[in-house]
């Protein structure tokens, strides 16, 4: 067997600006490549001609082969105010593309179409996102003693207005990339069908596409057959992409000092405060009558998402004494 060891490459090219209002810029070029990347393949296919199996006796042939290959780039922007003046803010966009010719989830369901023609396999890679804005800020609100407005207050009226901190994190992102599926299986997997048309093109059964009912269109794809029945289609891998992400979660502290010493703090935590769904990709298979449809929403357990990423509106209180 002649397995080879694969390798990777990371390289990156950063340029950072002091700007004034003790701000900081940054530009960076980040890019990723690996290769000869080990993948089980099943080596006892039919070819897209019709040619039969090597061993038509035998089923499923497992063999690992190093045919996978992967390449990311991006171009990285950051602006960062440290804080001053009662306010600190960083925000981040990214702007990246990822492709490989196998995902990680086709080590196990041997999800390569073709081992005849490995390029067919090659598009987005399943974690491409194309997109990705970040905003995060601490805020100090300027009321109280002290501060901007009713900085001379005293009794109750400081203790009400004073002490008060914001917090908050935007995030903005592309959809996560899927294939269209027949929902038959071929040695690879489930195949691939063809593109007979715009996938977000309206069409019979779909008015609109793009909204929960009909996400895209699956009269825009047509099983592919050929020589002894279903083929592989000339559908890309990975060439839609479910909803973008939206979500925005909100802090609000109150500190009240005891003593010198001694303070009590007051959290309110909203995630996701405007409620908005994050769904996850629609149902792909042609042969499931919700084809298209959006049926549920992101699980909290992917991508190293915390418990709250994906959840609907989340609203937590705490108290809190410091001394």
């Amino acid at each position: 067997m002649n397995f080879q060891i694969g390798y990777s490459e990371q390289y990156n090219l950063t340029i950072q600006r002091e700007l004034p209002w003790q701000t900081l810029a940054e530009v960076a070029y980040v890019g990723a490549q690996a290769h000869k990347l080990p993948f089980r393949v099943n080596i006892n296919q039919k070819r897209q001609d019709g040619t039969p199996t090597p061993f038509p006796t035998l089923g499923k042939i497992q063999d690992v082969r190093n045919i996978g290959d992967m390449s990311y780039h991006s171009a990285q922007f950051k602006v960062e105010k440290r804080f001053s003046k009662n306010f600190f803010f960083l925000g981040s966009y990214t702007y990246s593309h990822s492709i490989d010719n196998v995902g990680s989830i086709e080590l196990d369901n041997l999800g390569i179409q073709n081992i005849f023609n490995i390029a067919q396999n090659r598009g987005n890679s399943d974690w491409d996102i194309r997109h990705r804005f970040a905003l995060s800020y601490i805020y100090d609100l300027p009321f109280g003693h002290g501060q901007r407005f009713f900085g001379s207050a005293r009794g109750l009226t400081k203790a009400i207005l004073g002490g008060w901190q914001s917090t908050g994190l935007l995030v903005l992102s592309s959809g996560q990339p899927f294939t269209v599926v027949d929902g038959s299986s071929i040695p690879g997997g489930d195949a691939r069908p063809n593109v007979v048309s715009d996938p977000f093109a309206p069409g019979p059964g779909c008015p609109k596409t793009r909204t929960p009912q009909c996400w895209f269109n699956p009269a825009a794809f047509a099983p592919n057959t050929g020589p002894g029945g279903l083929l592989a289609g000339n559908e890309g891998r990975n060439i839609l992409r479910a909803p973008a992400y939206r979500n925005f979660d909100l802090g609000m502290i109150k500190s009240i000092p005891l003593t010198e010493r001694t303070r009590l703090q007051f959290r309110g935590e909203f995630f996701n405060l405007t409620n908005t769904p994050h769904f996850a990709i629609p149902v792909r298979k042609l042969t499931d009558p919700q084809v298209g449809l959006l049926t549920h929403t992101r699980n909290s357990v992917n991508y190293g998402s915390t418990a709250t990423s994906y959840g609907n509106r989340m609203i937590q209180l705490a108290l809190k004494l410091e001394f």
